[in-house]
């Protein structure tokens, strides 16, 4: 079964994103986390995936669509 809330370890497989480069994502608000308790970061599978999927990156020089 599928983790539904995922930690940043989770998220760093998941993406293929260093956990140092996942927390400049988040400092910057970039990613869409939860910390409560102020401390551990935590993620929705969903959002993060969602968010992977809204985040294209158009081909250079007029590239085949």
């Amino acid at each position: 079964m599928e983790k539904n809330i995922l930690r940043l370890k989770d998220v760093a497989e998941l993406t293929g994103f260093s956990k140092s480069w996942l927390y400049r994502l988040t400092s910057d608000g970039k990613i869409p986390c939860s910390k409560p308790g102020g401390h551990q970061l935590f993620f929705d599978r969903a959002t993060v995936e969602a968010w992977i999927k809204n985040n294209p990156k158009e081909p250079k020089n007029g590239g085949a669509r």
